[in-house]
């Protein structure tokens, strides 16, 4: 499997993704699934605790153009070097899914299953609205939204506050406190969560869902130009798209020269 600046990219297609999320939730047990982008691998590749936190998941999905022209340059470089001995070369990661489509993909198999979804994070407010627009979406669909420090998730095993019955016990949870934190909250309570079977880092998804920020057209989306609408949307972002766009492509090719 590839690792890009040590970090775990799992080579999973798009047709495989739905069938993956299905066996998870019928093992009766917690699954961690991340979407790591090249601001996630970069932050990793200099935090060892963060970089085991995202390497001990179930399924780690390319999110993003930037990792993708990573992997398919670390495996370019690889074959070159082992053609001579014929050896097998890491398995090629064809596609990025944005951790938005994820987490739409999981709320079409929730309302197909009768399983429910929490989404926990994000802005005040943002959570409950974006599980309003998912109920409209996906009719049927039994899902909620919660804010973050609404309630202590480590130490409860119920789910309560203003918009979440006590009793609500879910299947799959959304985790959007931006990254690292939420994937290290996924790691650090990966114990204290009964019943759920997938829990996810998402991100800003929830805010596209809501609606509170506009997704790129599909044709920008396509041709992997998604950060630039970001960045003409929230022109403050520039130092971290920055980091994404340059800053990662060379510390992934000054990585391999150095291990040359």
């Amino acid at each position: 499997m590839p690792f890009i600046l040590g970090v775990r990219v799992d080579a999973v297609k798009k047709g495989e993704l739905e069938l993956k999320l299905k066996s998870f939730l019928a093992e009766d047990r917690l699954h961690k699934v991340f979407t790591p982008n090249a601001e996630i691998i970069l932050e990793a590749h200099r935090d060892q605790n963060f970089r085991a936190c995202l390497n001990s998941g179930d399924l780690n999905i390319a999110d993003g153009v930037s990792v993708l022209f990573a992997s398919r340059f670390l495996r370019f470089l690889k074959t070159k070097s082992h053609q001579e001995l014929n050896t097998k070369v890491a398995q090629k990661i064809e596609n990025r899914v944005p951790g938005v489509e994820v987490l739409l993909l999981l709320c079409k198999i929730a309302t197909e299953e009768g399983k429910s979804v929490l989404f926990y994070g994000a802005g005040a407010g943002v959570a409950e609205k974006a599980a309003g627009v998912m109920r409209k979406v996906f009719v049927g669909l039994d899902v909620k939204g919660l804010d973050p420090g609404v309630v202590d998730l480590a130490r409860t095993a119920t789910w309560g506050g203003p918009n979440v019955d006590c009793d609500f016990a879910p299947d799959i949870l959304a985790v959007a406190l931006g990254h690292p934190k939420q994937e290290q909250f996924i790691c650090s309570m990966a114990e204290e969560w009964p019943g759920v079977k997938i829990a996810i880092g998402v991100g800003g998804a929830l805010d596209y869902i809501s609606g509170n920020v506009k997704r790129a057209p599909k044709w920008m989306r396509r041709l992997g130009f998604e950060w630039l609408y970001r960045l003409y949307q929230q022109p403050k972002r520039i130092g971290r798209i920055f980091n994404a766009v340059v800053v990662f492509p060379l510390v992934v090719v000054w990585d391999k020269i150095r291990s040359l």
